[in-house]
C-alpha cells in the first residue's frame, strides 16, 4: 500500500495491531521497515514518534537493525567473506545475504567495528 512519504506504520486497535508498509519502496526498505515497526510493537505503548531523532524512533532503529543482522552473524560472515575484494564489493556482498541496503550494512559493519578499510 503507497503510504505517501512513510516507509511503514504500526496501527494498534484494541488488542490487535497491525503494520502497514509502503509498497513503493524498495524491498530491502520494506523489510527493514517491518523490523522497524516490529521493535516499536514490542518495546513502545503505541506512543507515536513524530522525528527520526525521538528516542522511540531511534529504539526501533536498533531493534530492526540487530534483528535483520545480529552481530555475531555479521561478524562470522565478515570473517568468511573477508577476502573478496574491494571494500565496495564486500558491503554489497553482505547486504545481498542479509536482505539490506547497502548503506544499512556498511552502518552495521562501522557500528561493530568491523575494519573494512584495510582489506
Amino acid at each position: 500500500m503507497p503510504l505517501c512519504e512513510a516507509d511503514g506504520v504500526l496501527v494498534r486497535t484494541g488488542r490487535n495491531a497491525y503494520v502497514a508498509i509502503n509498497s513503493l519502496k524498495p524491498f530491502t526498505r520494506r523489510r527493514f521497515s517491518i523490523a522497524h515497526e516490529l521493535g516499536h510493537f514490542l518495546m513502545h505503548d503505541g506512543e507515536p514518534a513524530i522525528s527520526s531523532i525521538n528516542p522511540l524512533e531511534m529504539e526501533a532503529n536498533f531493534f530492526a537493525c540487530n534483528l535483520l543482522m545480529p552481530a555475531r552473524i555479521v561478524i562470522d560472515v565478515f570473517n568468511k567473506i573477508a577476502g573478496l575484494g574491494l571494500r565496495i564489493e564486500l558491503i554489497a556482498e553482505m547486504a545481498w545475504i542479509f536482505r539490506v541496503s547497502r548503506v544499512s550494512m556498511a552502518r552495521r559493519l562501522y557500528e561493530l567495528e568491523i575494519d573494512t578499510e584495510n582489506l
